[in-house]
């Protein structure tokens, strides 16, 4: 069972400027990330009743400043960009693992490929689709990208960051652990750290 998290008021983040708001889903959506957690998390920035994608474009190195993490924009479209936030050690690590390198290399990756250069191919083939190899960089479990990349229809075992396929207990601690995350970004928010500093909180 996963924790319900708590949910700010809608008064609450209306009094945010956009600059702080875009901060609150930043922090929100990759506080696995933040919390070192995972070595990357995948935001979609869509404009809507804020225009995401707007404002990330006219702060994002500003918000270099926020958090702990680098960036690379994966996709823009016309109403959204999609923005991959990582951590290089973390990041770095899962790439390096032996049978994660051996599933990338179907997919064009090479070892010799530095972190940036393989972050620029992941770029490049997600311009016709979300990319089946994007689980290796989100820190997802080899086994069950595999599983995914494989036969997409195979019913899973349970559906939460990921699709599990298989070593269900293993998984619904990771999920446990994400949602703690989550957890402790909203604690702070709701105590009235602001969202700029939350990640350092």
């Amino acid at each position: 069972m996963r924790a319900k998290l708590l949910i700010p008021e809608p008064a609450m983040l209306d009094n945010y400027s956009d600059v702080e708001y875009l901060c609150y889903i930043i922090a929100f959506h990759a506080a696995p990330t933040v919390m070192r957690r995972k070595a990357a998390s995948l935001i979609t920035l869509k404009n809507g009743k804020r225009p995401l994608k707007e404002i990330w474009l006219a702060n994002q190195q500003k918000c270099g400043e926020y958090f702990p993490l680098r960036h690379i924009c994966l996709c823009e479209r016309a109403e959204s960009v999609s923005v991959l936030f990582y951590h290089p050690d973390l990041l770095e690590k899962c790439l390096q693992n032996q049978e994660n390198m051996y599933f990338l290399e179907k997919y064009g990756y090479t070892s010799a490929m530095s972190t940036n250069e393989k972050l620029s191919h992941l770029a490049d083939r997600y311009q016709t689709g979300c990319p089946h190899e994007i689980g290796i960089f989100l820190d997802y479990p080899l086994h069950d990208v595999k599983a995914f990349a494989e036969c997409g229809r195979k019913e899973c075992i349970l559906t939460g960051y990921w699709k599990v396929y298989s070593q269900e207990k293993t998984a619904i601690r990771r999920f446990r652990e994400f949602d703690y995350s989550k957890y402790r970004i909203l604690c702070a928010l709701l105590d009235g750290v602001s969202p700029k500093q939350v990640a350092y909180a």
